[in-house]
C-alpha cells in the first residue's frame, strides 16, 4: 500500500465517497496506527483506484486534493453512466 492511498482512506475514514461503504471491510473506524491501513488493504478483495476529482484532461492534477480513494467497481459505474450521458467523453475515449 502506498503512501497517497493510506493518506486517502485516513482522510476519507476508510469509507468511499461513491458508495457510502467502507473500502475494506473493518475500515470503518478510525486506524490506531498506519499498520492498521496496510493491514486491511492487504487483507481486503475489492481493488481500490484513486480518483480525480477534476480529470486531468480538464486541468486537474495527482495531487492529493485532488484525489479519492474508490473502490473499483464504483469508478467503472461512473464512467459506464458518464459515456451514456455525454458524448464528447464517448468520442475521447473510443466509445462512440
Amino acid at each position: 500500500m502506498d503512501r497517497i492511498s493510506l493518506t486517502l482512506a485516513a482522510r476519507q475514514k476508510g469509507l468511499c465517497p461513491l458508495c457510502g461503504q467502507a473500502l475494506i471491510v473493518g475500515a470503518e473506524y478510525e486506524p490506531d496506527s498506519p499498520r492498521e491501513w496496510i493491514d486491511w488493504f492487504d487483507a481486503m478483495k475489492k481493488r481500490l483506484h484513486k480518483h480525480h476529482f477534476t480529470y486531468r484532461r480538464d486541468g486537474g492534477s495527482d495531487e492529493v486534493k485532488n484525489l479519492r480513494l474508490v473502490h473499483s467497481e464504483c469508478t467503472d459505474s461512473i464512467m459506464r453512466a458518464m459515456a451514456a450521458t455525454n458524448s464528447r467523453f464517448c468520442e475521447a475515449f473510443g466509445l462512440a
